[in-house]
């Protein structure tokens, strides 16, 4: 489940979604997508970044498929790692992707931020309708 690119040498074609992995399974992740979608603040945000960026904006499907693989991970990580679920951390990965500045993932997960090596910073509204996290 995921975005491929159609590309071969210098023909560079459309991103579609691939159709792997079990049926069932893509069915249920993406209707938890949408779900997610519509009712958490977070995801609704990071899916209108995904369909309104001015560089490579996806298409409302593409973008709910890799939201559900964004969910995915997030679900083994808190099943594997033993964290809660912390809202303000996918704001802050958010906030990291619209400023282009580099997320260091690394270490233990706490609400202040200080395992990313930095302080957490203010999260200021944009006019930039294809990123609010600038």
């Amino acid at each position: 489940m995921g975005l491929v690119a159609c590309s071969s040498g210098k023909h560079k074609g459309q991103t579609k979604i691939s159709h792997r992995g079990r049926k069932r399974l893509r069915y249920w992740l993406f209707q938890a997508a949408k779900s997610a979608v519509v009712h958490s603040k977070e995801f609704k945000e990071l899916h209108i970044y995904y369909t309104t960026r001015t560089d490579n904006p996806l298409k409302k499907m593409q973008s709910l498929i890799v939201i559900a693989c964004k969910l995915l991970r997030v679900i083994y990580t808190i099943l594997t790692k033993g964290m809660i679920y912390d809202p303000k951390m996918m704001e802050y990965e958010l906030y990291c992707i619209c400023n282009k500045t580099n997320c260091n993932r690394q270490g233990k997960a706490s609400t202040d931020y200080q395992y990313l090596g930095r302080s957490k910073r203010s999260v200021k509204s944009n006019t930039n309708k294809s990123c609010s996290w600038q």
